[in-house]
């Protein structure tokens, strides 16, 4: 495995929760580390393995909803590009910045569903009326939420470890399709623990590997 370049600018340490605490009378809440709260940008780049070969994925997000994306393949010479703003109205664009193409709103929540560490630290950045919705066993609680599609999503929280360890959304592009986005490896930085490697299995069938080379958290402004 190579070496992961993290860079963290930590802030001071809010001991709150972005979920309450739940009593006798309620339902169980989704609790993550305070630290997470800290997190405002997250500039990652993953070695990603799929179907058709190996390429890699570039993130650059902000907790506002701005986000650049771009990937590069081994398969095919031209790399793609594009751009979230924070109206969430999306632009394919060039190597200089120039806007090629109008997104559609499933494109731009595909686009923004690869922000998998954002997506395991900060739910509540892409992800809507996150409730409880059932227990799986004694460590694991399952909480259902909506995309910006208002396509359900479930979050498999591991209640013992206080982390989200698994994802089950729908494709975008194609709702017919189940996605499993599964974490395999997480990292100790000055936020607290971040995903660091993950697989994907879309359709049942085919799988993606990410390795993240490149975790840079509250960089960019």
């Amino acid at each position: 495995m190579r070496t992961l370049l993290l860079v963290c600018f930590a802030c001071q340490i809010v001991f709150t929760s972005i979920y309450p605490a739940c009593t006798n009378n309620e339902p169980p809440s989704l609790v993550l580390p305070a630290e997470y709260m800290q997190i405002k940008s997250i500039e990652a780049e993953a070695q990603c393995r799929g179907p058709k070969g190996a390429y890699t994925t570039s993130v650059l997000s902000f907790t506002g909803g701005t986000c650049s994306f771009s990937q590069k393949y081994s398969y095919k010479n031209t790399p793609y590009r594009a751009q979230i703003r924070p109206d969430y109205q999306g632009f394919s664009i060039d190597s200089s910045g120039k806007i090629l193409d109008t997104l559609s709103a499933e494109a731009v929540e595909m686009i923004r569903s690869h922000d998998f560490t954002r997506m395991f630290a900060r739910p509540q950045d892409l992800f809507q009326a996150i409730s409880f919705q059932k227990k799986v066993d004694a460590h694991t609680h399952v909480f259902q939420a909506k995309n910006r599609l208002n396509a359900p999503v479930e979050l498999f929280f591991d209640n013992k470890e206080k982390r989200i360890s698994r994802v089950d959304l729908l494709n975008p592009a194609d709702s017919t399709q189940e996605i499993e986005i599964v974490p395999t490896l997480w990292m100790d930085t000055g936020v607290g623990k971040l995903v660091s490697a993950l697989y994907i299995v879309q359709g049942g069938k085919d799988t993606f590997d990410f390795e993240y080379k490149i975790l840079k958290i509250n960089q960019k402004e």
